[in-house]
C-alpha cells in the first residue's frame, strides 16, 4: 500500500480541523466558494485539500491533518530495522504505521491508552499489525525490554517540555544511525517545539525538516511535524 493509497481508503478519518475537503466537482467547487464567502474567516484560514468522503475506520481516528498522516506513512515505509512510536492516544497513528510497513517490528508506548481492543479489531479487519506490539507504560520509566533495534521514532506523547526533551534524551541515543525522528506538534513556540529546539543545539542532529514551524502550520506542506535525522557514524 502507498501514502496516496492509504489516503484514498482511511483519509476521511484524519483530523478534519485544519482540512477544507476539496471537492471534485463543478457544482461542489461552486458551493464551496459560496459556503467560504457566507462562512468564518477562521473558515477560509482551512487548509483545501483532497481527502475521499468515507473512510472504513471512524471518524478523526487518525489524529493527523491529512497531509500529515501521508508524510509520517511515507517515512515509515523506508524503515528497515524497527520502529518506536511514543504516545498512541486511540491509536490511528499506529494504524497508520501499520499499514506502512508490515515488514519491520513496530513497538508503540503508551501510558494510558484509549481503546487498545478497538485497535486490535481494526488490525485484524484489514488484516495489518501482526508485525506491532502495544505497549502499556511509562516512556521514560518503565524499561521496555521488548524494543530493540529501530531506525524511526515517532514522538506524539505528552506535549510538555519537560516530557518531550526526556522522551528525545531516552529514546534518541539508540535511534539507529542514520535513522528518522519525527515529532509531531512541533509549531508556533508550544512547549514541544522549544523542547525539539533546544534539543537540536544540544545534539549533533540532521535537520530534514525544521522544527521551526509556524502556528498556522496548516498552511506548510507537511504541517506540524519536525523531521530529523541522527548523523551516520563517523570513521
Amino acid at each position: 500500500m502507498s501514502a496516496f493509497e492509504f489516503t484514498e481508503q482511511f483519509g476521511a478519518s484524519c483530523r478534519t480541523k485544519n482540512t477544507h475537503p476539496q471537492p471534485d466537482t463543478l457544482r461542489g467547487l461552486l458551493e464551496f466558494g459560496w459556503s467560504l464567502a457566507r462562512g468564518k474567516p477562521s473558515d477560509r484560514a482551512k487548509r483545501l485539500y483532497p481527502v475521499p468522503a468515507r473512510s472504513k475506520l471512524p471518524p478523526e481516528f487518525i489524529r493527523l491533518d491529512p497531509w500529515e498522516a501521508e508524510y509520517l506513512f511515507t517515512v515509515a515505509a523506508l524503515a528497515t530495522t524497527g520502529i518506536v512510536e511514543i504516545g498512541r492516544y486511540r491509536g490511528g497513528s499506529t494504524f497508520l504505521l501499520a499499514c506502512a510497513n508490515g515488514n519491520v517490528p513496530i513497538w508503540s508506548i503508551d501510558v494510558a491508552p484509549r481503546g487498545d481492543n478497538k485497535l486490535k479489531r481494526l488490525l485484524a479487519r484489514f488484516d495489518v499489525g501482526e508485525n506491532v506490539e502495544l505497549l502499556v507504560g511509562d516512556s521514560q520509566l518503565d524499561a521496555a525490554p521488548e524494543i530493540r533495534e529501530f531506525d524511526l521514532l515517532f514522538i506524539d506523547g505528552s506535549h510538555s517540555y519537560e516530557d518531550v526533551k526526556r522522551d528525545l534524551e531516552r529514546f534518541f541515543p539508540d535511534l539507529s544511525p542514520g535513522g528518522n525522528l519525527l515529532l509531531h506538534d512541533c509549531r508556533g513556540e508550544k512547549p514541544v517545539q522549544r523542547a525539539v529546539i533546544e534539543f537540536v543545539t544540544e545534539n549533533d542532529i540532521e535537520i530534514v525538516r525544521s522544527p521551526h514551524i509556524p502556528a498556522a502550520h496548516w498552511l506548510t506542506e507537511y504541517g506540524s511535524i519536525a523531521h530529523l535525522r541522527k548523523p551516520l557514524a563517523r570513521s
